[in-house]
């Protein structure tokens, strides 16, 4: 009985210690330089190796960061905005915060919107990983540990015969036949972009 519970402890702490693991991507800083022709992107790794992005396929990156694992680009070919580590791997779609307007969500509370292969929105992390599948038809960013979610939207304007909330893992905590307004209300959410 305790050698069994000896390797219910071994397995309890490895599954924690890799969950809870660094990031396995290359930290770096994007630096972009303009010229006459065109806008030039160049990225610093923390280590010092620099990587000069091709201009032809990168078209413009409206997000500028420092010691970041990921750089998020318009890329020639692709559509909407697209997320890259220092390897120049894609890694998920990033969602587009405004219709019709080149505007890429961001990190907020370690969380960044994306879009699925199948048009539903789920979220990323600071490292690049995938943390809520993309499950939802519509999602806000994060504000105090909530993002309001929806199911079941009609058309692109946003308008859900479900709303309700979930956490920093994705957990739904509630869902239904809610207004947006009432879900904002209980959970005292904020749009910090409107600030």
């Amino acid at each position: 009985m305790k050698n069994l519970i000896f390797c219910f402890f071994i397995l309890f702490f490895f599954l924690f210690i890799k969950g809870n693991a660094q990031c396995n991507l290359e930290k770096f800083t994007l630096i972009r330089t303009d010229t006459i022709a065109s806008e030039n992107y160049t990225l610093v790794a923390e280590d010092g190796i620099i990587k000069k992005l091709d201009p032809n396929k990168y078209i413009v990156s409206l997000t500028y960061h420092e010691n970041s694992y990921f750089a998020t680009f318009s890329i020639k070919g692709k559509k909407g905005w697209n997320a890259i580590d220092f390897n120049e791997n894609i890694l998920f779609e990033v969602y587009n915060i405004i219709s019709n307007e080149p505007s890429p969500d961001y990190l907020i509370e370690n969380r960044i919107r994306i879009i699925g292969k199948n048009k539903k929105i789920g979220f990323a992390n600071d490292c690049g990983k995938i943390i809520i599948k993309p499950i939802f038809d519509y999602a806000t960013s994060f504000n105090n540990g909530y993002a309001i979610v929806g199911k079941k939207c009609p058309d692109s304007s946003n308008k859900c015969n479900q709303y309700g909330y979930i956490n920093k893992n994705g957990k739904i905590i509630k869902i239904g036949n809610y207004t947006f307004d009432q879900i904002q209300k209980e959970i005292n959410w904020k749009d910090i972009n409107q600030d």
